[in-house]
């Protein structure tokens, strides 16, 4: 909270950290290792703990095909039998759409939290 108490800023932050998290390291390792540290900062902005899950999801997941270590690129690259470069260069527009619904999902909550209200109200 040194950073900054905006909620909307402090979103920002977290989903740029993710992302680089999520290119260097394994999702189930950066889960288990980060939420915990970060759940009580989360709770004290007053971000929804669902809503951040979903964000935080997000954002590992888009790791997983981005360069430097998108481990989905090396494995659709294995799989096609194509040069790794070929399989960056074809995912480049995907990643961008990615990246647009992670802004939306991060920043308009209704999106995501529409489902879970529903369930639990």
């Amino acid at each position: 909270t040194s950073i900054s108490t905006n909620k909307w800023v402090l979103l920002f932050i977290l989903n740029v950290f993710f992302l680089v998290w999520g290119t260097a390291m394994d999702t189930v390792t950066a889960l288990v290792i980060l939420i915990p540290v970060l759940v009580p900062l989360v709770q004290q902005t007053g971000i929804d703990l669902v809503h951040f899950g979903i964000m935080i999801t997000m954002n590992l997941m888009i790791g997983l095909v981005t360069p430097p270590v998108g481990l989905v690129l090396f494995l659709t690259s294995s799989m096609a039998q194509v040069r790794l470069e070929k399989v960056v260069k074809e995912s480049v527009p995907f990643i961008i759409a990615l990246l647009l619904v992670l802004i939306i999902c991060t920043y308009i909550p209704s999106v995501v939290m529409w489902l879970p209200d529903l369930l639990i109200k």
